[in-house]
């Protein structure tokens, strides 16, 4: 496990402990909330830290001088939340003592004009823009061209018209700050206009900046791409086509389980759908792949074993169905995993799923099983290492927010305080929880294959 303990953000946490001002202002200690966070919690993380700032609804304050923090990451940054790190903004002046080196103005809705395009940008919206033109369908096609509400202002890189939908296409190649991108979906939004962040295949494939990172992993791990393969699919079948980009598991010697990019071509229909739903939809289907995968490993084994823990019985009945899943993914073996008490986090997975599933006039007694079983966990001798599972899971279902609310908050807040190490044990355990609930695997295994493989490229 030590390989998960170590946090190499630490010399940049200047900050190591921040207010929680959505929970009462409880005061974090920075490592335990970071240190767990996979990629996408950490990039959906940073967005609610950015929305904050848009909205003045600050969600962290530093604990020494009570001023607003950002969240971002180091140099070389591995995605996730262990090089994660808290700053002050820059036009904060109060001192502090644990005040680093700022580079995130906290400032409204300012313009970005003026700016010098590279080749590879004007390159990128020229493919764009042919890609566009070759679908009769599409109307109003503008490059350029600014949008006014009220005092402000934006200029979308492509704005067009597609099924009486305003689109305005943004190239993202550039390290844009977050903030600036949050502002900028903000003002389409309000201006009820769909934004499209469209970037080239090897920004994708790099995928080192953070920027691309929180485009990707807000969307399910989805991107989309265009290039000149896109330019002569469009007008062949005289119909738009981007290449997305997505995540994938998959399972093969020596590396047992690791993503790489599907890419697919994708027209109106996935490109003027929702954010939130695009997300929703890719975390299904990277989930269902691996499930696949799962099954025609063993089709018996996930089934087994989580019938063994809904029916209470000993977990020991399950060791050689768990053996096999943990060699064929890399997870963790039986003994460690039983030492880790993961029998109750298991029970509590099992009533999640079932409160999920039920009928509503049932779902009040399930409820209150998810919240003793969560209780369980929270009250174990690891609760403080599951902590992160629960908050997780309190993230991304609102039926198991509903039950910690009514059942566990107090003791959440007590686990949330606490100033010793936490263990991210959902993240130890990862192949494991996933393979058995695959509605998680997204959210505990996606992350951004390294380029250099040529292999992680479908």
């Amino acid at each position: 496990m030590n390989n998960l303990m170590i946090s190499p953000a630490l010399s940049n946490r200047a900050i190591n402990q921040v207010r929680d001002l959505r929970n009462d202002g409880v005061v974090l200690n920075v490592s335990n909330l970071l240190d767990g966070l996979s990629a996408p919690a950490f990039a959906d993380l940073r967005r609610a830290v950015a929305d904050g700032q848009s909205t003045g609804d600050i969600p962290f304050a530093c604990a020494q001088c009570g001023e607003p923090v950002y969240l971002t990451s180091g140099k070389g940054a591995t995605g996730d939340g262990r090089t994660g790190f808290f700053r002050h903004y820059a036009n904060n002046n109060v001192e502090c003592c644990w005040r680093s080196g700022t580079h995130v103005r906290s400032q409204g809705a300012v313009q970005f004009g003026g700016m010098q395009e590279g080749s590879e940008h004007k390159a990128l919206k020229a493919s764009l823009v042919s890609v566009l033109l070759a679908d009769i369908e599409v109307t109003h096609l503008e490059v350029e061209q600014r949008v006014t509400v009220g005092t402000h202002w934006r200029q979308p890189d492509v704005l067009a018209t597609i099924d009486g939908q305003r689109v305005a296409f943004e190239i993202q190649l550039a390290r844009l700050p977050l903030t600036t991108m949050v502002e900028r979906g903000k003002f389409y939004r309000e201006s009820g206009i769909h934004m499209v962040w469209v970037t080239s295949a090897a920004n994708v494939l790099d995928l080192t900046a953070q920027t691309f990172r929180d485009i990707c992993y807000l969307t399910g791990g989805r991107i989309f791409v265009v290039d000149a393969d896109c330019v002569g699919l469009s007008r062949s079948t005289a119909s738009f086509q981007l290449k997305e980009l997505s995540l994938e598991p998959v399972v093969r010697a020596p590396y047992s389980l690791f993503n790489r990019w599907k890419t697919d071509y994708v027209g109106r229909e996935v490109v003027l759908m929702p954010e939130a739903k695009r997300r929703v939809e890719g975390a299904r289907r990277y989930g269902g792949k691996l499930s696949r995968l799962v099954d025609a490993h063993d089709a018996g084994a996930v089934p087994f074993i989580k019938g063994i823990t809904s029916e209470r019985k000993d977990m020991q009945a399950g060791r050689k169905q768990w053996q096999s899943l943990a060699t064929f993914l890399g997870g963790r073996f039986f003994a460690e995993s039983v030492e880790a008490d993961i029998s109750l986090v298991l029970s509590m997975l099992n009533w999640m799923e079932m409160l999920v599933a039920s009928d509503p006039e049932v779902a009040t007694v399930v409820q209150r099983h998810v919240g003793q079983a969560a209780l369980a966990v929270l009250r174990s001798r690891n609760g403080l290492n599951w902590l992160g599972l629960v908050e997780l899971l309190s993230r991304h279902n609102r039926h198991f927010a509903a039950a910690m609310d009514m059942y566990a908050l107090p003791i959440l807040n007590k686990l949330r305080a606490r100033t010793d190490k936490a263990y991210p044990y959902h993240l130890y355990h990862r192949h494991m929880l996933s393979a058995l609930y695959p509605g998680l695997a997204f959210y505990l295994l996606a992350k951004a294959p390294p380029r250099r493989k040529s292999e992680h490229v479908n």
